[in-house]
């Protein structure tokens, strides 16, 4: 184990072990260590639009978000990746919306 991440891992102790119960592709709990935890999410797509936004490293925009309701409620979903003929049908749906929308990108 290289030096760097020796030091790390005696300052830090043992890293906490996170469990995902996952049922119909949705998480429906999530535990730290045998607890639920405080969830915090950073929402970078409110982040845009906050009146007062918390910023990353790199400086980009988002909301924090404290929850500390069960977990199911978040609706977290896992989703099985995408086939190469989903992906263009997704890119036709959008290019339709896109174009229903009157939205013109240029290329």
């Amino acid at each position: 184990m290289p030096r760097a991440i020796s030091n790390t891992a005696q300052l830090l102790g043992p890293r906490p072990r996170l469990r995902l119960v996952v049922e119909d592709q949705f998480v429906r709990e999530i535990w730290v260590e045998g607890r639920a935890p405080i969830i915090t999410v950073h929402d970078y797509d409110w982040g845009e639009t906050d009146t007062d936004p918390a910023f990353d490293e790199e400086g980009f925009a988002f909301s924090t978000i404290n929850w500390r309701r069960p977990a199911w409620m978040l609706g977290l979903s896992f989703h099985p990746p995408f086939h190469a003929d989903q992906w263009s049908r997704v890119r036709t749906l959008f290019e339709t919306k896109k174009a229903q929308d009157g939205i013109v990108v240029d290329q």
